[in-house]
């Protein structure tokens, strides 16, 4: 019979955002676009997302130059919370 592993990740999507990783409470603080691109990820693990759309759904009203660069810097800042 296999162990079953202590290293499980949970997610709470729900008031604060925050992982749980081996027991441990890892909250991640991040607000507005950026946890809403993280939700989104979350929601649909393993789907390829086009940046076009995630763009269109974050920051609709944004020219095409500034919506690239706000997913880009809020991609960066999922990834150095992440990290």
């Amino acid at each position: 019979m296999a162990a079953v592993s202590s290293r499980v990740l949970s997610v709470s999507l729900f008031g604060p955002l925050l992982f749980r990783y081996c027991r441990a409470v890892v909250p991640l603080n991040l607000t507005g676009a950026t946890r809403e691109l993280l939700t989104l990820l979350l929601a649909h693990p393993g789907v390829a997302q086009r940046r076009e759309q995630l763009m269109a759904r974050l920051w609709p009203e944004a020219e095409p130059g500034k919506a690239r660069s706000a997913l880009t810097t809020a991609l960066w800042r999922i990834n150095k919370r992440l990290e």
